[in-house]
């Protein structure tokens, strides 16, 4: 009548995880450097452009992530 529930891997589970993990720091990795690439071209092509207040507030924006991740990293273990 009822199935039975397939017995758990916790360590499967535990190992797609940090995959997923490892998938999102890259993907917010490479949104940064995109970002950061795209504003240094604009500034190459438009040096009448006044940047450096977008530039230090990516900066900060990206140091602070990156701390945050590895805030959370440590926690996790």
């Amino acid at each position: 009548m009822y199935k039975r529930r397939h017995k758990i891997d916790w360590d499967e589970e535990f190992k797609k995880t940090a995959r997923s993990r490892l998938r999102g720091v890259k993907a917010t990795a490479i949104a940064f450097v995109a970002v950061i690439l795209f504003l240094a071209a604009v500034k190459v092509t438009h040096k009448e452009l006044s940047m450096d207040g977008i530039f230090l507030a990516l900066g900060g924006l990206a140091a602070g992530t990156f701390i945050l991740i590895l805030l959370g990293r440590r926690s996790s273990k």
